[in-house]
């Protein structure tokens, strides 16, 4: 039985529904949901499938719910329709994160190279003939190297918690 959606959500509503939810509909969902999984598996064209897919299972749950019952070949055709969508999605989240990426990883290198230099000048770390310098010997380039890696490595999760934030933000009334 379908709890009551009336009343106003809490932790244990939102289990109860999806249990339900998921219990009732096990072999369905489970199906679409491995065949979505499996696009994951060719790169752009299969990330547009998989999400495809998710919207049809989040379909598929929300009519469900909203006792809107709906066949799973007629939310195909719906979402079959929107494919060219997921699929540009798909290819403009990808050059947006990965063209963030890149213009972060190529300033905070140009950055940290500036204040590499100055130190090096400052400290006199470049007193040793260039063919014999190690820089990973060099206790400034530690210095330098560790912060500006740590920046780039994390910078990917910054720019897309961001991303993301503000693609699912809810617009203001």
């Amino acid at each position: 039985m379908l709890p009551n959606l009336t009343q106003q959500f809490n932790i244990g509503n939102i289990v109860s529904l999806a249990s339900y939810l998921y219990r009732s509909n096990f072999k369905k969902f489970s199906r679409l949901s491995l065949f979505a999984h499996l696009w994951l598996i060719v790169p752009i064209y299969g990330w547009a499938k998989f999400y495809a897919f998710a919207g049809l299972i989040s379909r598929l749950a929300f009519n469900e719910i909203s006792s809107q019952s709906e066949s799973s070949k007629v939310a195909k055709i719906q979402i079959k329709k929107r494919f060219w969508q997921f699929l540009i999605t798909a290819i403009l989240v990808i050059l947006i994160c990965l063209l963030q990426f890149f213009i972060f990883y190529i300033g905070i290198s140009i950055i940290a190279g500036i204040i590499y230099g100055i130190l090096a000048i400052v400290f006199g770390a470049i007193s040793q003939p260039i063919n014999q310098a190690n820089p990973f010997d060099n206790p400034i380039f530690k210095i330098i190297i560790i912060p500006t890696a740590i920046a780039v490595y994390s910078s990917p999760l910054w720019f897309y918690s961001r991303f993301f934030r503000g693609c699912f933000k809810s617009p203001r009334k």
